[in-house]
């Protein structure tokens, strides 16, 4: 009978102390997700971000349409919209127009500024 040579010989796998190590580091992981992922949606509430962007843009085109440059706040299902139209300090005949969505909790959830140009000037871009 020949012996064996223990110092060529190599494992085909893994002890049951690295499995269980794997296993434990990968259970960490996946529970900081879902504590992440919780959170997230927990944090979120009711706002939701189509409608206010899409509100966004229909304020913005219909101050860019009536010309109407006063400040405003206005009240939507559940959200707030502030519009604020400053002249630019560079130009008076330019205005710089900020919208901003708030929540119920009073957080600024988007914002979206635009320049708005006097009537007799177009857009540099098609």
């Amino acid at each position: 009978m020949a012996a064996i040579d223990l110092k060529h010989l190599k494992l085909k796998g893994s002890t049951l102390v690295e499995t269980m190590v794997a296993f434990t580091v990968l259970l960490i992981c996946v529970s900081m997700a879902a504590m992440i992922i919780t959170s997230v949606v927990r944090s979120s509430g009711k706002f939701d971000y189509l409608e206010g962007w899409i509100t966004l843009q229909n304020l913005a085109t219909q101050t860019n349409r009536n010309r109407d440059f006063t400040d405003l706040e206005t009240t939507y299902s559940h959200f707030i919209i502030r519009r604020s139209v400053e002249p630019s300090p560079f130009t008076p005949s330019v205005f710089i127009m900020e919208l901003k969505v708030i929540d119920p909790d009073n957080r600024v959830r988007l914002c979206y500024k635009s320049l708005i140009l006097p009537d007799n000037e177009s857009h540099p871009f098609p």
